[in-house]
């Protein structure tokens, strides 16, 4: 007997099952420098968290660049119109200011440890929600405390703007940090716990971003697998919760130095690094250029990726999206179709990769395949074998009806055992 539709259909269904559809947040950065060049709609469709990272607090409570941050966000910019392009019912992003990074964040201290000052500065941010209502949430770059107060300080801050955002549609500002892992942060901030309501530091955060990316082994190489494991144990030693830990994906390459010249070493974003080899993209295995550049190449993004999510983090924070290709063959839809669950248990079964376009081309492939089979199955055998098949039974049988079943039910469920043969020597 041919396998018919319900079986079939139940055969799909399982397998579907098998693709996972719980994936990991993939938190994305992009800095001013970037915004005239960016995809945006890449980027809002393949990220849960868009962070444009543009401001910078001032000394005085206040901050500096929201005329980049109006620019970007005006209802005639490119990033406006994807927004409005992009349908409630798709995926895309939610969309957050960065405040602070590497040379903007001189002022966090001076100003968060004044009680003035601080809310002052909540207060700005809360009015930078506001006037953008695109803006989910406010992500804080300090670079970077420097004792146990200053980690204080920054929580008492992140606690000031969440209540000065309030609620919008009933949900609460998004807020997300970044630190430095390995360079015992975390068993500065991991212990802090505020004196009013006992809540822990992490807890005042939605997500805690490790820059994994901003060390370096002794071989010169950043963002390392054993990097990622260290990170990952530091976190859970120190009894904090996986849910709130992303692991940093770096799109850029440095080139490791082998003696300490003192000059900095050569960085290429992963644009440039596939531009220069573009036979790299026909390797996913090799991580280093012909001229000496260590990268995180797309396997190793992988195990990135199944670590965080084995571990049960979080998700990933890439940095940053400028540095990615403009074409297809991006960095960020690997990154986005592995964390997202594209991947399905079937690849680690049979050790491959499965994606989702994969699964389905293959499903319609056996289902178009059956459905051949089964046309030209009943197109060869006579019109008249079906009438060989006996009408049901009126008297009772033996072997049709389930154990202790009166035999009337038998008639109800099967043929006799004579009707059987009949109907198969017809069809020899």
């Amino acid at each position: 007997m041919l396998w018919g539709p319900p079986p079939m259909l139940l055969f799909l269904t399982s397998a579907t099952l098998l693709l996972e559809t719980d994936g990991l947040n993939v938190v994305g950065y992009v800095p001013e420098y970037r915004f005239p060049m960016m995809d945006w709609d890449a980027a809002m469709r393949q990220t849960t968290h868009l962070v444009l990272l543009s401001l910078q607090p001032t000394a005085d409570g206040g901050i500096a660049g929201l005329d980049t941050l109006r620019n970007v966000l005006n209802p005639n910019s490119r990033l406006s119109s994807v927004l409005k392009s992009l349908k409630s019912s798709e995926s895309s992003a939610h969309v957050m200011v960065g405040v602070g990074g590497i040379g903007r964040s001189e002022a966090f201290a001076e100003v968060t440890a004044s009680k003035k000052l601080r809310k002052r500065l909540a207060k700005v941010l809360a009015s930078v929600l506001h006037e953008f209502p695109v803006l989910m949430g406010v992500d804080f770059e300090w670079e970077v405390p420097e004792d146990a107060e200053q980690w204080r300080n920054l929580g008492r801050l992140a606690k000031d703007v969440r209540a000065a955002a309030g609620t919008r549609g009933g949900k609460e500002a998004v807020l997300t940090m970044t630190y430095h892992p390995l360079s015992k942060a975390v068993s500065v901030f991991g212990s802090l716990r505020a004196k009013s309501s006992d809540k822990s530091f992490v807890e005042l955060f939605d997500m805690c971003h490790a820059m994994t990316y901003s060390l370096v082994d002794n071989t010169g190489r950043h963002s390392t697998h054993k990097m990622d494991i260290d990170t990952i144990d530091e976190w859970k030693s120190a009894g904090l919760p996986m849910s709130r830990l992303t692991l940093g994906v770096p799109l850029f390459g440095i080139q490791p130095q082998v003696s300490d010249s003192g000059s900095p070493p050569t960085v290429k974003t992963y644009n440039e690094i596939i531009e220069n080899e573009p036979a790299l993209l026909q390797n996913p295995q090799t991580d280093t250029t012909k001229d000496g550049i260590f990268f995180v190449n797309k396997a190793q993004v992988a195990t990135k990726i199944k670590m965080a999510s084995d571990a049960g983090l979080a998700g990933i924070m890439v940095w940053e999206l400028g540095q990615d290709l403009s074409t297809t063959e991006r960095m960020l839809s690997h990154i986005w179709r592995s964390a997202q669950g594209k991947s399905s248990r079937l690849a680690s079964w049979f050790r491959f990769s499965f994606s989702e376009d994969i699964f389905f081309a293959c499903a319609t492939a056996i289902l178009g395949g059956y459905y051949t089979v089964l046309v030209l199955y009943r197109a060869v055998r006579p019109p008249a074998w079906t009438a060989a098949l006996p009408a049901r039974s009126k008297k009772a049988n033996n072997f049709g009806a389930p154990n202790g079943a009166p035999a009337a039910e038998a008639d109800k469920v099967s043929v006799s055992s004579d009707q059987a043969a009949a109907a198969c020597n017809s069809n020899e």
